[in-house]
């Protein structure tokens, strides 16, 4: 790199960092919207262990908003940092175009109850407006009603949120998307989420896409959402979603209404590494109302009665690619929420790692993002076999491989640095200088999956910029902080 690059850009990182504030609630501010009306872009809101009876509204600010988790990791403030709506409208609210540097982490966001005239009626635990793309994540979204759409999330119009390391758990909408809604051509990312016991009264028990594109649904978990007519799982309207590593069980819908996916006007999901089972009253099943614009491409799946689970009725077509099974996936205990899969499961190694997949002489093409995966080939389902899933409410147990922001940071001698894994790792902590040479290893052995925290004490070091690194066998990863004497 340019000196003269490098060197702007470090200058430039030095003004951001210290000026940049951390503002603590209670402490600071009494509540957590006067956190976020005091902060500025770049800011961080460290909201401390309570329950916070709060409607709070972002009001466009680029600000992390979090509990104790943001900063240490410890998944434990995530039930013990509440925001609890009152019933007096969404808990949360993005209506000004708030981007990917608005992150909200690591709360339970409950009791909120979106009513009165569209869109307020939508979203009840959080409402996302037009082209609005906050960052969600390691968030608890449980018990909230919308009296429109989205029980626990509503995204309209553009919206493209990052949902990433959630819990959507038994919210209701008297309209659509128990769970979440999504409308009009919204590009959300969703990974790592849990969707269990929603309810819609129409349609989309789980999930709502209405005219979405591209949208990308992986490692997810949809399983025992409700819906007084279509759509169970999911409902799909005038969409190409892909599903990857996608694990839909024991949702129910009406008679002859997709238990587990409804797939409605002109939409084309793409399945692929998906499990479908136990869905009442089958898995799959197509809208007889627009003859036959509707598809489906199902590739490496495992789908309760095969073909027979996929109830076209003439009005659309089956893509069934290869690699698909009609076998009992043997979870270790669906009974109890455990969707993980025993060591004599069907499904290990039975995925699919390749780019493209063809069918009938290149027809029909699905290219397949990267995938993280251990063994000879990615497992069918959301979870590989042996890695973590969210088990418990109360409790996240980390599905990827993060590093987090060590924290103070600017620190002045002491500061701590947190880290999670999704499996047991040989892990090295290192410490380097702003040229690359190496200063300390803070650690050097084999850990547990989980969160796990070291305190660097730099009390022999000068000012200046730092590099900690984490290598595991499969990946390395690197942040920059700042030592201010």
């Amino acid at each position: 790199m340019d000196n003269k690059i490098f060197i702007y850009a470090s200058v430039l990182f030095v003004v951001q960092i210290v000026f940049a504030e951390i503002i603590h609630v209670p402490t600071d501010k009494r509540t957590i919207q006067m956190g976020i009306a005091a902060a500025r872009d770049g800011d961080t809101v460290l909201v401390a262990p309570g329950r916070y009876f709060q409607n709070i509204i972002f009001y466009g600010k680029r600000v992390a908003v979090g509990s104790y988790f943001l900063t240490s990791g410890d998944t434990t403030y995530i039930s013990r940092t509440i925001i609890d709506g009152r019933r007096l409208g969404s808990v949360v609210t993005f209506d000004q175009q708030e981007d990917s540097n608005s992150v909200l982490s690591g709360f339970t966001i409950t009791n909120g109850r979106a009513h009165g005239v569209w869109p307020v009626n939508s979203g009840g635990g959080i409402h996302c407006g037009y082209k609005t793309s906050p960052k969600l994540e390691y968030l608890r979204i449980v018990r909230n009603e919308a009296t429109g759409k989205g029980g626990g999330i509503f995204c309209f119009a553009e919206a493209a949120p990052s949902i990433t390391n959630c819990q959507i758990l038994y919210n209701e909408a008297n309209q659509v998307g128990g769970g979440m809604f999504f409308e009009y051509a919204t590009k959300p990312k969703i990974e790592n989420v849990v969707v269990r016991g929603n309810f819609a009264t129409i349609a989309g028990g789980g999930i709502y896409f209405y005219t979405n594109t591209n949208v990308v649904i992986r490692n997810v978990t949809i399983v025992e959402n409700r819906v007084y007519d279509m759509g169970g799982g999911i409902y799909f309207y005038d969409c190409e979603p892909m599903l990857m590593n996608v694990t839909i069980c024991r949702n129910v819908a009406s008679p002859g209404a997709g238990g587990g996916i409804f797939v409605g006007f002109i939409s084309h999901p793409k399945l692929v590494n998906t499990i479908l089972w136990n869905n009442f009253p089958e898995e799959i099943f197509f809208d007889r109302s627009f003859g036959g614009l509707n598809s489906i491409t199902i590739a490496y799946s495992d789908i309760q009665g095969g073909k027979g689970g996929v109830n076209t009725g003439d009005h659309g077509t089956l893509h069934w690619l290869e690699g698909n099974l009609n076998l009992d996936p043997l979870f270790v205990n669906s009974a109890e929420n455990d969707y993980n899969l025993t060591d004599n499961s069907p499904c290990i190694d039975a995925g699919i790692q390749d780019t493209t997949l063809t069918f009938n002489n290149h027809e029909q093409r699905i290219d397949v993002p990267p995938i993280q995966y251990d063994g000879r080939a990615p497992d069918m389902g959301a979870y590989e076999f042996s890695a973590p899933a969210f088990i418990a409410d109360q409790h996240f147990l980390p599905t990827n491989f993060y590093l987090f922001q060590n924290y103070p940071n600017p620190f002045n001698s002491k500061t701590t640095i947190s880290f999670q894994l999704p499996k047991s790792l040989f892990v090295e902590l290192s410490i380097y200088d702003i040229t690359g040479q190496l200063v300390k290893n803070l650690l050097h052995k084999k850990l547990p999956a989980g969160y796990h925290h070291t305190e660097w004490n730099a009390e022999d070091l000068s000012s200046g910029f730092y590099f900690y690194q984490l290598k595991t066998p499969y990946i390395t990863a690197t942040k920059k902080c700042l030592l201010l004497r």
